[in-house]
């Protein structure tokens, strides 16, 4: 049997909407691939910077207490407050210099651990929402209307959906939410 031209075009139709709708969906996948990497490097750095930023300015406070040391004179004991004072902001800067240097050391498993759960996180709810999708398409299938000519036994055109006794209506069951809970 021939395809008609209509039947055709609705083939390369179908056909397209496939491949655009597949499309979209590479396009979301490459982006959570490329754009989460990229996202948790981006903060590890951030992260890096602010730690590395702070640790220097501590380190110019301890570098000017250490020339206030070396012009204090010992009245009132000030040599030994700002001594304290510098050992005390020498800590500080220890602490975030060792801070920096761990972050350093477990860059790895800190950026691949995060980029494991949030890629998985991003596709669960591409599932999510594929499901839901696929759910409303099933209801708007379901609630469509058809209009077929149908011959009945004797050769006359049958109109669906004309209420008279040579013409009976057919009633199709529709897809309700219970039938989904259901499995039908």
């Amino acid at each position: 049997m021939a395809k008609t031209i209509k039947q055709i075009i609705d083939e390369v139709k179908a056909e397209a909407l496939s491949f655009v709708g597949a499309k979209r969906e590479l396009v979301k996948l490459e982006a959570i691939e490329k754009g989460v990497p990229a996202g948790i490097k981006g903060v590890y750095y951030l992260i890096m910077a602010v730690v590395g930023l702070t640790a220097l300015l501590f380190l110019q406070v301890v570098i000017a207490l250490l020339f206030a040391m070396i012009f204090a004179s010992d009245l009132l004991g000030a040599y030994d407050t700002v001594s304290a004072l510098a050992a005390g902001f020498g800590c500080l800067v220890g602490l975030l210099l060792l801070i920096e240097f761990i972050l350093l050391l477990l860059k790895k498993p800190i950026t691949s651990t995060l980029e494991e759960k949030i890629i998985s996180a991003q596709l669960d709810k591409l599932e999510d929402m594929e499901e839901k999708e696929a759910g409303e398409a099933r209801r708007e299938t379901a609630t469509v209307t058809m209009v077929a000519d149908v011959t009945d036994v004797h050769g006359e055109s049958v109109i669906p959906g004309t209420e008279s006794p040579d013409h009976p209506v057919v009633e199709v069951h529709q897809f309700t939410d219970e039938d989904d809970l259901q499995g039908n």
